[in-house]
């Protein structure tokens, strides 16, 4: 997810980079209930094993339905495209240093 916040910032998909450090935030809090004895090859449900609430979840589908593949004004595509047209002659010189 880190890395996903950080290539959104790279380019400046503010709105989205937001929603989804929120959602990292609401993530990290979710408690690991390591409190179940398991035994061998025993299976659990996500809810078992994290304590978590509905209110929780709503928010994060809440964030989530505001991300641009939702959105019909916000296309991250024209970030990207705008990202490799304002850097690509950096971009080319690390492409040709990694192939050497």
């Amino acid at each position: 997810m880190n890395e996903t916040i950080s290539a959104l910032k790279l380019i400046k998909a503010e709105k989205d980079s937001s929603i989804m450090e929120e959602i990292k935030e609401l993530i990290e809090g979710i408690n690991f209930n390591g409190k179940i004895k398991l035994e061998p090859y025993q299976v659990t449900t996500f809810e078992e094993r994290h304590d978590i609430n509905e209110k929780l979840l709503e928010r994060i589908e809440e964030l989530a339905d505001g991300l641009y593949i939702y959105s019909m004004d916000r296309n991250i595509f024209d970030n990207l495209i705008g990202y490799l047209s304002n850097n690509w002659i950096v971009l080319l010189k690390k492409l040709k240093d990694v192939c050497k």
